[in-house]
């Protein structure tokens, strides 16, 4: 089971989650790309009423997202809706590469960070959609070939249409062996009626009884039914997903109430500062970017060059903070940080009673746990299945 995560209503959180030992899984393609566009589009147009997704980024081993939590608490919608767009690209990546297995790092399932104030978030935005920056993979945001939201596509409608390839809505061609097939059957259904007519008649004249004449109408019938050719079985479609679909991307929660002219450029501006001290620091470092031409072809089961294998240092999220707190006075940030270890602690207590206690409904979880009642009754009955028998 993960660690403990709290959603607030209303709160934006900065999502991030990478490969199996950082294998390029996610490296930028034509049909890498269309299939995670869809599949994030269609993720973020089912769950456009509880959550809004301001931001997104996907480098070649792991990938990020910014989004306002619309419902917190119990009724939060941001791990079902990680949960499905993490396992439907898993099924589709392993079907591009040909291959099988597990594709994110189960170590954790995703890290979070609560963003708190508009410097923070705006910061998050920009960081996110600078990654490829960042990572010195390209010298402008612009450049980067996978996907990457731009302030230019705030307020705006993306769509994307659904890969044929591996989401086809075409049905498989039946064999046209009987193109009577339909009479014939018909045919069959007519003479198996007669016949059972003419066996209940022969009944009647035997003088036998009315129990036994519905039973041995009833085994002829089932008889005759299994001597019937079947009737074809209509073929499916191999996906219900619609052909397109298509999702406004939402203002950043602090610029809720802007324009949208003011919005793309206060965060274009924003960027471009970004990159350009981004292009201050490798300069003086004597480094520069990778390049375009560079990342093609790239092998999307290694991971890149001097990266620890996740066998000898398993990948963790220990070093990233759970607090983005960038412009908030001190004061405003040691309470963020109480609240937030007092959540933990009364979580840990909850579960704790959850567990031992034979009443789970004593358990009070704190505001902003995701625990509902059926996964509380769930993982107290798996925990006293495994737990050892206690002393007399």
């Amino acid at each position: 089971m993960t660690s403990e995560r709290r959603w607030i209503k209303d709160q934006p959180q900065a999502l991030a989650r990478r490969t199996l030992e950082q294998r390029r899984r996610l490296a930028p393609s034509r049909e890498v790309n269309q299939a995670l566009n869809y599949l994030l589009l269609y993720e973020c147009q089912q769950n456009a009423e509880h959550m809004e997704v301001t931001a997104y980024c996907a480098l070649s081993n792991h990938h990020h997202l910014l989004l306002t939590d619309l419902e917190g608490g119990r009724d939060s919608k941001v791990s079902g809706f990680c949960r499905d767009f993490h396992a439907t690209a898993a099924k589709t990546l392993n079907a591009l590469h040909g291959c099988s297995g597990v594709v994110w790092d189960p170590a954790t399932s995703f890290s979070q960070v609560e963003v708190h104030g508009f410097l923070a978030e705006v910061h998050q935005w920009v960081y996110v959609a600078g990654q490829a920056v960042a990572a010195g993979l390209v010298a402008r945001p612009e450049d980067w070939p996978g996907i990457c939201w731009l302030p230019e596509d705030v307020g705006e409608t993306l769509t994307a249409r659904r890969p044929d390839s591996l989401f086809s809505t075409q049905v498989l061609e039946d064999d046209d062996e009987d193109l009577d097939e339909d009479e014939a059957l018909r045919e069959a259904r007519e003479r198996l009626r007669r016949q059972l007519e003419k066996s209940s008649k022969n009944d009647t004249k035997r003088n036998r009884s009315r129990r036994r004449r519905k039973q041995l109408a009833k085994e002829r019938e089932r008889r005759g039914q299994a001597l019937l050719p079947q009737p074809p079985k209509k073929p499916k479609p191999s996906s219900d997903l619609p052909e397109t679909v298509s999702y406004t991307v939402p203002f950043p929660k602090c610029m809720r109430g802007w324009e949208k002219e003011e919005v793309q450029q206060y965060l274009r501006a924003a960027l471009d500062l970004y990159v350009h001290e981004i292009h201050e620091e490798r300069a003086a470092q004597g480094l520069g970017f990778v390049g375009v031409e560079a990342l093609r072809g790239q092998d999307p089961h290694t991971p890149p060059p001097g990266t620890p294998v996740a066998s000898d240092s398993p990948a963790t999220y220990r070093r990233i903070p759970r607090l983005s707190t960038r412009g908030l006075e001190k004061d405003e940030v040691r309470q963020l940080k109480d609240d937030l270890a007092e959540f933990h602690s009364d979580y840990e207590e909850a579960l704790e009673l959850l567990l031992r206690s034979p009443t789970p409904q004593r358990a009070r979880f704190p505001r902003g746990s995701h625990l509902r009642a059926q996964e509380q009754r769930r993982i107290q009955v798996a925990y006293r299945a495994q737990a050892p028998p206690r002393a007399g």
